[in-house]
């Protein structure tokens, strides 16, 4: 962000994200300190994707799935579904007319 060095706030402002969000049930402390980390606005000063990684959120229960245990879905582009959702569209108005005919 070249223009960073540009950009003077009026002051510090209090982080509101935090509170929010602690406050939604079930929503993890480990989860809160990535994102604080990740939103940080000075570049020198936020969290390295790499780093993000091996964020204690990451190593925490519940640990992620195993990806082979995650469901299988047939791949879908928003054009092909939509071209196949009219082509259903337009099968079923022929054969409603294909009905009303005999």
């Amino acid at each position: 962000m070249p223009l960073y060095r540009n950009f003077k706030p009026l002051g510090p402002k209090e982080r509101c994200l935090g509170k929010w969000l602690l406050q939604c049930n079930g929503f993890d402390c480990h989860a809160l300190q990535l994102l604080e980390r990740m939103l940080t606005l000075n570049p020198s000063q936020r969290i390295s994707a790499k780093d993000a990684l091996e964020a204690e959120y990451f190593w925490t229960d519940p640990l992620p799935c195993d990806p082979k245990s995650l469901p299988k879905y047939e791949s879908s582009h928003e054009f092909q579904t939509k071209k196949k959702r009219q082509q259903q569209h337009k099968h079923g108005e022929n054969a409603r007319h294909q009905r009303q005919q005999h």
